[in-house]
């Protein structure tokens, strides 16, 4: 299958914040005696780094009834054909349930093969983890397909201080049909005030042997993601750019993907 071909099928198929299940660990070339050495945490997450200064666990904590509405742009450039731009609304609502936020959303007009109107639910935890669900649940599949839930960081258990880093294992599908493509998203907290943080990620998918259609081809990735998130108000600015790449060696682009996301 063509880089051409295939791009197309990857503007609406970035999906997966789980991705691939391993045993976090450090790296193990890393003295476990060292201070300030990369520390394994649930759900994947390792700290490279706990940052500077005074440090404090972040959590998202949003207040029962809080209603949100985002809105959404990608622009999709496949190699050797014309940009592919998507626009969409949803609306969030948020329950509390222990230490959890249940999310409702809604979805407005639509570009995408599901309804205006389909909605959906699922959990998410303190720590900005998106509880797995049904594929039926349409406003969770949205999510996933947008790759919105990888937009805002899952932040470490641990307290943390500016500079801080810690990687977030996440999957990217390589186009409709395909095994996601394992990758990892590396997050630097820049800057943050009372409840706000401001973090910036890169994003790296190494090269992975997918089946896509009736072909068989090399994918791989990298991008960065810049975003700006109000943990308690969950109102958020957050671009992504992402390249995916085809062929053995890594270096042809197959397509540019760039996304914007704000939450009001």
């Amino acid at each position: 299958m063509s880089r051409a071909a295939l791009a197309p099928l990857v503007a609406l198929a970035l999906a997966g914040c789980g991705g691939p299940e391993a045993a976090p660990r450090a790296p193990s070339n890393t003295p476990t005696a060292a201070a300030d050495a990369p520390v394994a945490e649930p759900d994947g997450v390792v700290v490279l780094d706990p940052g500077t200064g005074p440090r404090r666990a972040l959590r998202y904590q949003i207040a029962d009834g809080t209603t949100r509405h985002a809105t959404y742009h990608a622009r999709t450039t496949p190699a050797g054909a014309k940009p592919v731009d998507i626009d969409l609304t949803w609306d969030y609502a948020f329950a509390r349930a222990g230490d959890d936020a249940v999310v409702t959303l809604t979805l407005g007009p639509t570009q995408v093969p599901v309804p205006a109107g389909a909605s959906g639910a699922w959990h998410l935890g303190a720590r900005g983890k998106h509880a797995p669900t049904p594929t039926t649940n349409a406003g969770r599949v949205v999510l996933e397909q947008t790759q919105a839930e990888h937009m805002l960081p899952i932040v470490p258990v641990a307290a943390i201080g500016v500079g801080a880093r810690w990687t977030v294992p996440m999957g990217i599908s390589a186009g409709l049909g395909a095994a996601p493509l394992p990758g990892q998203a590396t997050w630097t907290l820049v800057s943050r005030t009372d409840t706000t943080a401001v973090a910036r990620a890169t994003i790296d998918v190494p090269p992975t042997d997918v089946d896509v259609g009736a072909g068989r081809l090399t994918m791989g990735g990298r991008g960065t993601i810049d975003a700006r998130v109000d943990l308690a108000a969950y109102t958020a600015t957050a671009t992504m750019t992402l390249e995916l790449t085809a062929g053995d060696d890594d270096t042809a682009t197959a397509a540019a993907i760039a996304i914007d996301l704000r939450i009001e």
